[in-house]
């Protein structure tokens, strides 16, 4: 029995995790592309509101321009700063890692079917980790520009009404 056979019959479930583990990219892509969509609208809603609140207060106040040296104004500029900031910041904290092409065609395509399966499942064992610690750190960052953006919200109100 060859080395091949021996690695099949000691480990004869590689076809199913095979099909486990596409699923796994599947599922990651979803949740990376899920924080990206969530900082794209976290940032729109918050500008959009943002700049509104502001014009609106500036065309009820007859457009007074002492009212941006207020505190709470400064206050809520600084968090708007910090939001916007965090959740830009999130698009530049690293991308999904996916086995590429050319290594498929140059490391796997020569290998039986059960060994190239098995080769993939080390791969995306590999690459799910660190995939999965990006998707996690968008997410709380963006859970940060939420509650920035809160705050902020708060402030302009509060400048709003003083």
């Amino acid at each position: 029995m060859n080395n091949i056979e021996q690695n099949q019959k000691n480990y004869p479930a590689v076809t199913y995790a095979y099909d486990i583990a596409l699923k796994s990219y599947d599922w990651t892509l979803d949740r990376y592309n899920a924080m990206e969509s969530r900082a794209d609208k976290l940032l729109g809603w918050g500008i959009g509101i943002s700049a509104g609140i502001i014009t609106f207060v500036l065309q009820a106040k007859n457009y007074n321009t002492q009212l941006f040296w207020d505190f709470y104004f400064i206050c809520a500029l600084i968090l708007f700063v910090l939001a916007v900031g965090i959740s830009s910041a999130t698009k530049f904290f690293g991308y999904i890692k996916l086995i590429a092409p050319d290594r498929l065609y140059e490391n796997y395509l020569h290998k039986s079917e059960w060994e190239f399966k098995r080769n993939i499942l080390q791969n995306t064992a590999d690459y799910f980790s660190g995939n999965n610690k990006i998707i996690i750190k968008k997410g709380k960052c963006l859970i940060i520009a939420l509650f920035l953006f809160l705050a902020e919200f708060v402030f302009l109100v509060l400048w709003s009404i003083s």
